[in-house]
């Protein structure tokens, strides 16, 4: 059965499990045993009771950090001010459609 996906930004989405959880998932390139290649795919990031919480997973886990733009500290933290107006921006996009 297919989840609702509540909320997309960029490569990382959360989506509805039941009527109390929610869960992220990223977009990454990872290794798959059984076809024994490189794959391109959605992974888990992990469960939450509010989308408020998994928001703040997103900021706090740096899902949104592109880490190969990442080479010193000043990039470091332009890539989590980035990352973190993303959230912003997606939240506002959200909340003004509904509006």
């Amino acid at each position: 059965m297919n989840k609702p996906i509540i909320l997309e930004i960029d490569n990382v989405r959360i989506r509805k499990w039941d009527d109390q959880n929610y869960f992220i998932e990223r977009k990454e390139t990872y290794y798959n045993p059984k076809e024994k290649e490189e794959t391109i795919g959605y992974k888990f990031k992990g469960y939450y009771p509010t989308v408020f919480k998994a928001l703040k997973a997103i900021s706090d886990k740096e899902l949104l950090v592109n880490e190969k733009a990442i080479s010193d500290l000043k990039s470091y933290l332009n890539e989590v001010t980035w990352s973190n107006k993303k959230v912003l921006f997606a939240i506002e996009k959200v909340v003004g459609d509904s509006e």
